[in-house]
C-alpha cells in the first residue's frame, strides 16, 4: 500500500488497528470465545475487503515496479538490508552516507542500533504504546522500500529514541557505577 500511494504514512492505520488489537486483546479473545460465528463472519469480511485491496494494489504502477526491481535481482532485497543497516549507521552517527565519510563504520554502528533497538522493544513488551506501534509498521515499509534516501528515516526517530532510552535505561541499572563499586 505505501508503495501504491508513495507514502509511507499509511502505517498510521496499521498501527492503530495493531494497537487496538493489542489493547483489547482479552476482550477479543473473550468476545470470541462468547460468539465465534459473528466472529468468523467478520473474519471473512475483513478477508474480503484484504483481497479487494490486493487487487487495487497490483494493478498499481508503483507496485509493480517495485515487484519488477526485487523479482529481477533476488539479491536485491539482501542489498536493500544492507543499505538499511548503513543508513541507520549513519543517522545514528549524524553524518550523511552519501558524502564518504567512513563508510566502513557506517554498518557495525548500524548493526549496534539495530541491537539496541531490539533489547529497547523487548524492554517494552509489556507496555507497548501507539508510539511503538507506529515504529514497528513504519520500520517494516523503510526495510522493504525500494528507493535510497535517509529522509525517510525522519518519522521514526521518535520511536527509535525511546527504544534506545528503554534499552540504555536497563544496562544502566544493571551495570551502575555504585553497584560495581559496591562488589569490590
Amino acid at each position: 500500500v505505501a508503495t501504491l500511494i508513495r507514502t509511507v504514512g499509511v502505517c498510521l492505520f496499521a498501527c492503530l488497528v495493531l494497537w487496538m488489537i493489542y489493547r483489547y486483546r482479552y476482550a477479543l479473545a473473550r468476545y470470541y470465545r462468547e460468539r465465534r460465528a459473528a466472529t468468523c463472519l467478520a473474519a471473512i469480511g475483513i478477508g474480503g475487503l484484504c483481497v479487494l485491496g490486493y487487487s487495487g494494489l497490483t494493478s498499481s504502477m508503483y507496485f509493480r515496479e517495485a515487484v519488477a526491481v526485487y523479482s529481477s535481482d533476488p539479491a536485491r532485497l539482501s542489498h536493500n538490508a544492507e543499505v538499511r543497516v548503513a543508513e541507520l549507521g549513519s543517522l545514528s552517527m549524524n553524518f550523511p552516507p552519501r558524502i564518504g565519510g567512513p563508510s566502513s563504520v557506517f554498518p557495525v554502528a548500524g548493526i549496534a542500533v539495530l541491537a539496541l533497538l531490539v533489547a529497547g522493544l523487548w524492554v517494552r513488551r509489556r507496555n507497548l504504546a501507539p508510539l511503538d506501534f507506529f515504529g514497528i509498521t513504519y520500520l517494516a515499509i523503510i526495510a522493504v522500500w525500494p528507493y535510497d534516501d535517509p529522509r525517510f528515516w525522519i518519522p521514526a526517530i521518535p520511536s527509535m529514541t525511546v527504544w534506545v532510552y528503554a534499552a540504555a535505561s536497563v544496562v544502566s541499572a544493571r551495570f551502575s557505577i555504585a553497584r560495581l563499586v559496591s562488589r569490590i
